[in-house]
């Protein structure tokens, strides 16, 4: 797999890949990825040099972009699977149409296996692993936090990379004040830097976590559900099968939410600008504002719900 180097950690213990090669592409940046200085032709050189090594047979390619096919042309790849989308269609050897685009970027990807006469059957969603050992630390931790595992926990991660995806850190207080109301729920919240959830204030202390990327698996995986924007944590936790409640905005649900029964998501209905790729035609984001706490409280009540009814036994949070 070519990607950022996160996705080492993120696929490990998965079997799903047997090498990350590791590259940052400035065009996958939010800010500044037409600057100059983020083009360094040493470094795309080496990465062509070392794909080109490797022999490739085939690439998989679902990004729709000119420049990742250029990038799979250059590898050497005797195979190039990919969409004719973004005018780099001549630069692959196997070419799917891109259709109405109008289905889940998951059923897209399962896609690129038909030139290689690979059968998909079922629902396929995505997977990842967490340890034994991980979840065991993820326990002790919450034990140390004083959680107890007779109560369902609920994780929020307020975050997301880009500003026009989050929410309102203030509107989640009222929602958490309701979740943990006559004992129905512990709540535990994710900082991405340290103090980033001072805005949310709550009756009660909640324990705030800053933690590595496993660790936050671990503890997602030892948790009931998990509150989040569109982001990142929101994708571990549908891999790790662990409910969601997602906000969504600029983004499209129908393409890149969570899938199965056992998730909800939040947002408005009705958003003629949808999607935006967070570039937002208003000085504000109206579609994460107008998702109001009432909703988010009536999603969390039902998954909670869900929780209390369907909950397996959990290992003792022992310290």
């Amino acid at each position: 797999m070519l990607a950022k180097r996160s996705a080492e950690l993120l696929l490990s213990h998965s079997g799903l890949v047997d090498e990350v090669i590791a590259f940052d592409f400035p065009w996958t940046a939010f800010t500044n990825k037409y600057s100059p200085s983020r083009y360094d032709k040493s470094r795309f050189d080496r990465l062509f040099h070392a794909l080109r090594e490797r022999d490739f047979d085939v690439s998989l390619d679902a990004r729709r972009d000119i420049r990742s096919n250029v990038v799979t042309y250059l590898s050497g790849a005797r195979r190039r699977i990919g969409y004719d989308f973004g005018g780099g269609a001549h630069l692959l050897t196997d070419v799917l149409p891109s259709g109405d685009q109008n289905a889940h970027k998951i059923e897209d990807w399962l896609a690129l296996l038909g030139p290689l006469n690979v059968a998909i059957t079922g629902t396929s969603r995505p997977r990842l692993v967490v340890t034994e050992a991980e979840r065991s630390n993820a326990r002790d931790r919450l034990k140390l936090l004083g959680l107890s595992s007779s109560t369902p926990i609920v994780a929020v991660h307020p975050g997301a990379s880009h500003a026009v995806r989050r929410w309102d850190k203030k509107r989640f207080g009222p929602v958490l004040d309701e979740a943990m109301a006559n004992g129905a729920s512990q709540v535990i919240i994710f900082e991405e830097t340290k103090g980033d959830s001072a805005e949310i204030v709550t009756s009660r202390p909640i324990p705030r976590i800053h933690t590595g990327l496993r660790e936050l698996m671990g503890l997602v995986a030892e948790s009931d559900m998990l509150l989040c924007n569109d982001s990142g944590p929101m994708h571990i936790a549908e891999a790790l099968d662990v409910p969601v409640v997602a906000l969504f905005g600029g983004s499209r649900s129908e393409w890149y939410g969570p899938r199965g029964d056992h998730h909800k998501v939040s947002e408005v209905d009705e958003m003629a600008c949808r999607p935006c790729f967070d570039a937002c035609i208003f000085a504000t984001p109206r579609c994460m504002e107008g998702i109001s706490s009432d909703r988010v409280a009536r999603a969390v009540r039902t998954q909670l719900a869900r929780a209390g009814s369907q909950r397996i036994a959990r290992p003792a949070l022992a310290g």
